[in-house]
């Protein structure tokens, strides 16, 4: 099983791959639906991220949200 240069890897939150498999952090989309573990962890890992306004945040104003916890995501969707 051969990757092409577009393949996809699918990687959950606490595999080590990440850390060791990753040429490129910048071409990496860290999905989250927390500021303060998967947005602020996809941060720190200088991967783009996408927080889902759906779970805790589902009913909040997620731009206050946002600005009070001053962790800013890369994209924002309501789900997937």
């Amino acid at each position: 099983n051969e990757r092409s240069p577009r393949s996809v890897e699918t990687l959950g939150d606490r595999d080590e791959r990440i850390l060791h498999q990753i040429a490129d952090p910048s071409r990496v989309l860290m999905v989250g639906d927390t500021l303060y573990t998967d947005i602020l962890g996809g941060n720190a890992m200088g991967f783009q991220t996408l927080l889902l306004q759906c779970g805790i945040y589902l009913h909040e104003n997620i731009d206050n949200v946002i600005a009070q916890a001053g962790i800013s995501p890369t994209y924002i969707a309501p789900g997937l």
